[in-house]
């Protein structure tokens, strides 16, 4: 590899470093502030459920993009196919697209429903430290959900990985996100 190529390796790495780190206080500074106005546990557990289905679900197109097959959607683009193009994109950018979706997004998500699960136990428990067995009980259900769940998402993700980015990339298409795509030579 050459010393350029690691030099865009590191500075892209420190960037997405970065980002995830402000990303992670912004989500975690808003759902704290949700989970602080919100005194019902049932209300909290479903933010607690959004915030774990959100983490699982980039996660599952982090592993999904790695699995497809980017000529599928050449041909696609070729005869413009809407989605085409930006599957094509994400597919040929499928390190930053997984490092995005897994690294920064599925993990930052792991990370602050950690938070909100101990929150969500302290409502149920209303801080009784004879509760204690709740909370414990509620951040393994959280980590359960969290591991099981990639852990499922990963094999379907690598069984459906050219309909998952076609799905993802149809939507980026609705949302007129176009991407150039730059041939290999």
């Amino acid at each position: 590899m050459a010393k350029e190529a690691k030099s865009k390796i590191i500075q892209r790495s420190m960037f997405v470093g970065i980002g995830a780190f402000f990303l992670a206080l912004l989500v975690s500074s808003i759902s704290q502030g949700i989970m602080e106005q919100i005194s019902s546990a049932t209300i909290a557990s479903l933010i607690l459920l959004v915030i774990v289905v959100f983490g699982i679900v980039f996660d599952l197109i982090g592993t999904a993009v790695t699995a497809a097959d980017e000529e599928v959607f050449h041909a696609m683009a070729t005869k413009r196919v809407p989605g085409g193009q930006q599957g094509a994109y994400l597919v040929r950018n499928a390190d930053r697209v997984a490092n995005i979706c897994n690294d920064v997004v599925g993990d930052v998500s792991a990370s602050i429903s950690g938070a909100l699960g101990a929150g969500v136990a302290l409502l149920i428990s209303k801080g009784n430290a004879d509760n204690l067995f709740v909370e414990i009980i509620i951040l393994g259900m959280v980590a359960g959900l969290t591991v099981g769940g990639k852990a499922y998402g990963k094999t379907f993700a690598i069984q459906n990985s050219n309909d998952i980015i076609f799905m993802v990339a149809k939507i980026l298409d609705k949302m007129n996100l176009n991407f150039a795509i730059k041939r290999k030579k």
